[in-house]
C-alpha cells in the first residue's frame, strides 16, 4: 500500500519503506515508529493518507473524513483494504 503526505506530496511505499530513514522494504505504515515523520518536508505520520483509486471529489471527502478519524479508525479501515 502507499500513502501520500497531506503537505508536500511525498509517497510511502511499504514496499520500498524508506532508505532515507532506515526503514526497510516491507515495512506497514503502522509499524513505522511513532515519532517517524515525512523524509521531504517532516510532517508527522497522523498527515498521511492512504492512495485509493477514486475521483478528486471523493478524495476531497474522503480527506475530511480520514482527518476526523482516530488513530484506532484509521487502523481499522487500512485493514479492511488489506
Amino acid at each position: 500500500m502507499k500513502w501520500k503526505c497531506s503537505y508536500c506530496g511525498y509517497v510511502y511505499d511499504e514496499d520500498e519503506g524508506d532508505p532515507l530513514s532506515d526503514i526497510p522494504p516491507g515495512t506497514k505504515f503502522e509499524d513505522l515508529p511513532d515519532d517517524w515523520k515525512c523524509p521531504i518536508c517532516g510532517a508527522p505520520k497522523d498527515m498521511f493518507y492512504p492512495l485509493l483509486d477514486m475521483s478528486r471529489k471523493e478524495l476531497k471527502e474522503f480527506l475530511k473524513k480520514w482527518r476526523k478519524m482516530s488513530q484506532e479508525e484509521r487502523k481499522k479501515f487500512v485493514e479492511g483494504l488489506r
